[in-house]
């Protein structure tokens, strides 16, 4: 193929792909560098130079990821498509049965399962799993023959079932019987401090977060105070945030604003409970997105709020998602938010009512001063 072919070829790829998402032409013509738009032209001219001239090969999964990136903002990306491998590695992985189990798989070079970390004491290690086993065989089904992708979601399962495995390690066979171990995946963690302190942890916004807060709260309504831990919350779905509002105001609300949407206000809804006791929410510099608008409605609507922390995280803007044609999905950014009187937090941040710097790797430790301010507060 020649370079004047390739070239064309890759930039129609970039092209093509922000086509197929937002329906705007270029102009882009078939020859060497002709295109109607002078930065598409550059596109073209700079690929002929670095194939020509440059050293190492160019990545063009990064060079559109680059283009959109970069020319729009930070939270827009191109996301190749995940191969069925992938999808079925992160799947097995992020599970209940292998967190609980302690082990970790990815795709071997001759298409077995290949364990790549074992977790000592818990149950694969003590069914006589170890860390670059190759699983060949599972419940006598084989499988580099029935395919990866298919055959090992069969190592989940619930706690104290068994699956048969066959082993090779170090080309050696051994047949396992693996008895599996199982934990739920929560969202949404509570506890209690003090006995009359509650603790509420939600980590994302996504899968049953809401109705594991309506869980949490509905067993806090006699609390002196109650702590809402949003550090390292990196956000979810806008309305999860909202809804988990709702149960301390009734007219608290975000309002998405867009240059080429109409804008569009989430409202609280109106809860099975209403509770009035005060509130701490920590944050900190990975406290973003969805978890910035709970923190802002809560400090904007209901007057017991005291934000204790670092300065949240600053992305007060929101994304959409469209499959392409050409492969992946662009993800852009439609719009920005506002909570109340409160500015557009993006890029700067929402700034605790009680600063307490502290290092990340304290979180949940005994030396977790913000924590522990919170709890003073309540105190």
């Amino acid at each position: 193929m020649k370079k004047e072919e390739k070239t064309n070829i890759v930039i129609s790829f970039i092209l093509g792909a922000l086509v197929a998402g937002s329906g705007v032409y270029f102009g882009m013509s078939s020859k060497k560098g002709g295109s109607d738009n002078e930065y598409i032209s550059r596109l073209v001219e700079a690929d002929e130079v670095i194939a020509r001239e440059a050293s190492g090969t160019m990545d063009y999964d990064k060079a559109v990821d680059g283009f959109i990136s970069g020319g729009l903002d930070k939270w827009s990306h191109w996301i190749k498509q995940d191969s069925e491998t992938e999808n079925m590695t992160n799947y097995v992985n992020t599970s209940g049965t292998a967190l609980a189990s302690g082990f970790s798989i990815d795709i071997a070079d001759d298409g077995n399962i290949l364990v790549t970390n074992v977790e000592e004491g818990l149950a694969a290690y003590n069914s006589g799993i170890r860390t670059g086993d190759k699983i060949t065989m599972i419940t006598g089904n084989d499988v580099a023959a029935t395919g990866y992708e298919h055959i090992a979601n069969k190592l989940l399962g619930k706690k104290d079932t068994t699956v048969e495995l066959t082993i090779d390690r170090n080309g050696e066979k051994m047949d396992i019987v693996f008895k599996r171990d199982n934990c739920y995946i929560y969202d949404v963690e509570q506890s209690f401090i003090n006995d009359d302190i509650g603790y509420i942890k939600v980590k994302d916004y996504e899968n049953f977060a809401n109705d594991e807060f309506r869980d949490a709260v509905s067993n806090m309504l006699d609390c002196k105070g109650i702590i809402i831990d949003l550090r390292n919350n990196g956000g979810g779905i806008v309305e999860n945030a909202v809804d988990m509002c709702g149960y301390f105001c009734r007219n608290g609300s975000v309002v998405l604003h867009g240059e080429k949407i109409e804008d569009r206000t989430v409202t609280t809804p109106e809860q099975d409970y209403l509770l009035t006791t005060k509130v701490v929410i920590l944050v900190n510099d990975k406290t973003m997105s969805s978890a910035e608008i709970q923190a802002a409605i809560m400090k904007e609507y209901y007057s017991d709020t005291v934000l204790v922390g670092t300065q949240t995280g600053g992305k007060g803007v929101f994304q959409q998602n469209v499959k392409l044609e050409s492969g992946g999905t662009l993800r852009y950014t439609v719009g920005y938010m506002t909570v109340g009187d409160m500015e557009c937090w993006n890029g700067v941040g929402i700034t605790p009512d009680v600063v307490v710097e502290m290092d990340e790797e304290l979180i949940g430790t005994d030396k977790d001063t913000q924590l522990k301010k919170a709890i003073d507060l309540l105190s």
